[in-house]
Order: C-alpha cells, then structure tokens, then sequence
C-alpha cells in the first residue's frame, strides 16, 4: 500500500546513498499513523527505541511538530512507558495494567548481576517494606522457543535466589486476556 507523508519539512528528509528519505523519527512516526492498531503503533515506538535507531527525545519531538495524525496519543504514552524503562510491548501493557489497577508504579529494568559477573536486566521491580523486592519477569510469546526458555532458565540460576527477592514469571497474554486474575496475584505478593 502507497502512503503519502503531509506536512513534509526540509528537516525530515536525509541523504541516503545520493537518495532523499526520510529520517528515521519521521519514518517511524508515519510507519506507526498508518497501522491499522494502535498496538502495533504503540510496538512500533517501542522497537524503534529498543533497537536504538531513534531515541524517545527524537520521537517526541517529531511526534509534536508532525501535526495531527492517527494514534498520537497512544504513540505518546507507549513512548513514556519506554522512558520508565519498559522494554517491549508486553511490559508497556503490564505497566497500563498495574496503574489502571491503582498499583504503585514500579521500576523497570532493574540491574542484577549473576552468578558469572555479568549485567542482568529484570523486566519489573517493586521495592517493598523492610527491604524485601518483588520482581515479575513478563514472558511473551518468544520465550517459548527451545533457545530461549533454555537461556532464560540458566539465567533464572545464574542471577540465583535471594531470601529478599521473591521472583514471578507472568505470561505476557494474561496482561491483555485474564487482567483480574493478573493483578490479584501482583496485589497478593505487594500486600496490597
């Protein structure tokens, strides 16, 4: 399908090989306006960041001088998720589940090292009374392939246990298709 770009400015266009295209914000923007979901638009602002082709200040900005277009408000708020950390789709849900629930925000991303010294990153974090942490890991789809439940389940030891860590892994799907049964067992381990 043919799509046309209105509102062109001179600022959006950039060299390519001697061709004029558009810079990535613009293209992400516009690649997001014209999907038909607002999930995917929202998935598209998040991958765009996650694979460092734009940053969230760049998509921001563009979002704001673009002008009206389809799903700027969602793009928007998919976009401050990303800056709280969230690193794909199925977190941003999680977050939109947790704060339309009344939950406390969390914080995303947290910084564990494993038992190999390396940097691990933990989807959600929330930090509780007399120390203790609770953690949600949010699996989506992918963490089902043979290689990847595989390394996660070597990362699960190697990161290791904690007496002050209590650790969830969630389905990704509950969030958006059993968001009750989601947020009970979430206000269960906070005591909420």
């Amino acid at each position: 399908m043919v799509h046309e770009s209105r509102r062109l400015r001179e600022e959006d266009v950039v060299d390519a090989g001697g061709l004029p295209v558009h810079g990535i914000a613009r293209a992400a923007v516009d690649a997001a306006a014209w999907q038909r979901s607002w999930r995917t638009a929202s998935g598209l602002m998040a991958a765009v960041v996650q694979q460092a082709l734009a940053t969230t200040d760049d998509l921001f900005t563009m979002l704001d001088s673009v002008g009206k277009v389809r799903h700027r408000k969602v793009m928007r708020l998919a976009l401050a998720d990303v800056v709280g950390r969230a690193d794909s789709l199925a977190e941003i849900d999680f977050a939109r589940l947790c704060r339309d629930g009344g939950l406390p925000e969390p914080s995303r991303q947290a910084v564990r090292t494993d038992a190999r010294g390396r940097r691990r990153f933990l989807d959600v974090e929330w930090r509780l009374p007399g120390g203790r942490a609770f953690v949600v890991e949010i699996d989506g789809v992918g963490h089902l392939e043979r290689e990847r439940w595989y390394d996660d389940l070597l990362r699960d030891a190697e990161i290791g246990a904690d007496a002050a860590t209590v650790r969830v892994r969630l389905p990704a799907m509950a969030a958006r298709y059993e968001p009750e049964r989601v947020l009970a067992v979430v206000r269960r381990h906070l005591g909420w």
